[in-house]
């Protein structure tokens, strides 16, 4: 038995990263082909890195939109980024959207009229898929620590007025409303390792909003109005 669990373990972990280097690889290619068309060095990295955040997506929400609450329970720690590779993600979508945002406002004094609208484009894209990927690793990520802790003690889930979870997307609901508002609805968190993932996704959520939303709307404002 001891075997077996450990062997779950690491099909899990194995699973759990899969499509992050799966999806990243993907990245990495669009980008490389990105370099055979007339376009700035710039838009080759933001291409790679929303091709890859787009198949990232898809293969989330695939999971997302299929599984039900059973397979949700016994498999949400396969879909789970754990939590050091959770981190990594969080401050790469911050990193490289903030950097996507930092570069065009450099060059942006050397672009033709034509790069501003491609630039503008790309960078509304990469701000909308990295705000969208932060709520979907959020989301896994509840779903496996309230299984993990509703395990250990029914009443230290996430609790959810009227039906209990049924599917992913009770899960999203959650982390839509800390992504946006930067707390909970009406939820109500019932241990100590749940709240201190709801502030950590809410400061991450907090940044994000602010300071690299903020700064990318008025960069695109700008190319609108040159």
């Amino acid at each position: 038995m001891a075997m077996s669990t450990a062997t779950a373990h690491r099909h899990s972990l194995l699973w759990a990263h899969l499509k992050i280097v799966i999806t990243g690889a993907i990245g990495v290619v669009a980008a490389v082909i990105a370099h055979g068309f007339p376009a700035t060095e710039h838009h080759h990295l933001l291409i790679g890195w929303d091709v890859g955040a787009i198949g990232y997506l898809i293969w989330v929400w695939r999971i997302f939109l299929t599984l039900d609450e059973g397979d949700i329970r016994a498999r949400a720690a396969e879909h789970d980024e754990k939590s050091g590779v959770l981190l990594l993600l969080v401050l790469a979508l911050i990193a490289v959207s903030l950097a996507g945002i930092v570069e065009a406002l450099f060059a942006a004094k050397t672009f033709t009229p034509q790069d501003k609208v491609v630039s503008a484009g790309l960078v509304a894209l990469t701000l909308a898929l990295g705000w969208l990927m932060l709520q979907s690793v959020f989301t896994a990520h509840y779903a496996h620590r309230h299984y993990v802790e509703t395990a250990r003690n029914k009443n230290a889930g996430i609790g959810f007025p009227g039906e209990p979870p049924t599917s992913y997307l009770d899960f999203f609901y959650l982390a839509f409303s800390v992504g946006a508002t930067f707390q909970v609805s009406d939820n109500s968190i019932g241990s100590t390792r749940l709240r201190k993932l709801v502030t950590a996704h809410a400061a991450a959520a907090y940044i994000y909003n602010t300071a690299i939303l903020a700064v990318g709307i008025n960069l695109l404002a700008g190319f609108v109005t040159q």
